[in-house]
């Protein structure tokens, strides 16, 4: 595996993990499991191994229940480190995955392997064929800065969500296209190399977001930036892409 993979494999997984940190935190989750009869099983009381139906292993004198996620992946506790895994193991068709439920009640896991990246689990890099169309994730230039993040189900879904996403760079247009006028002050929202070269997606600035707004493709050649090549803090159009 290459650095660059390695790289952005370890953004994609810390961008998820931001996703579902907005929903519940670690120190917060409160460590129960559910039983494969359906009751719920607290931290401090022991699993029913005889009933659990699933084979043991002993690691350092401790005894865990373990299973593929076929079978023990609904018994298993919802952290938000674990939905992250079970979410890239979702993804990975090749992943080997088994989840482990402590006898005693007091931890629960999952642990997988896969022979590529996790990243490619989720398409290409920078808006290339991609099994999701859209999933990108950004730091703003502006300030305050922000982490933002896009998905998306479609290409042109994925461009216009960008324009309601905070940042971008603010430029000049030197040259007009048909409702955007030469020497217009816009923002480029993300950016895409097609086969006529660089386009930048571009809209006015708002105050405030969600807006509605006029968006517009434009050749980045006539888009004053002072850069002639990808922004940063300027998402990609399409594809998976992560640039924290």
């Amino acid at each position: 595996m290459s650095r660059r993979s390695a790289s952005l494999g370890i953004r994609l997984l810390a961008c998820l993990i931001l996703v579902l940190l907005a929903r519940a935190t670690e120190s917060r989750a409160t460590l129960t499991t559910a039983t494969p009869g359906g009751t719920a099983a607290s931290a401090t009381r022991p699993f029913d191994v005889s009933t659990a139906q699933f084979p043991v292993v002993t690691i350092a004198g401790s005894r865990y229940l373990y299973g593929n996620l076929t079978r023990i992946g609904a018994s298993l506790v919802r952290t938000p480190s674990i939905r992250l895994a079970l979410r890239i193991i979702n993804a990975c068709p090749r992943a080997k995955a088994y989840g482990f439920i402590s006898t005693r009640g007091s931890g629960a896991g999952v642990v997988a392997w896969m022979p590529t990246n996790p990243l490619e689990c989720f398409g290409t890099t920078g808006g290339g064929p991609s099994i999701d169309p859209c999933l990108q994730s950004f730091r703003t230039r502006t300030s305050p800065r922000y982490y933002a993040l896009i998905a998306a189900t479609g290409r042109q879904t994925c461009a216009d969500l960008s324009t309601q996403a905070p940042g971008g760079v603010s430029a000049r247009t030197t040259r007009g296209v048909p409702g955007l006028p030469a020497q217009s002050n816009i923002v480029v929202k993300c950016q895409i190399w097609r086969s006529q070269g660089l386009m930048d997606y571009v809209a006015p600035y708002r105050n405030s977001l969600p807006a509605s707004k006029p968006a517009f493709w434009i050749h980045d050649y006539y888009v004053a930036t002072g850069v002639d090549e990808r922004l940063a803090g300027v998402p990609t159009c399409w594809g998976v892409n992560f640039t924290f």
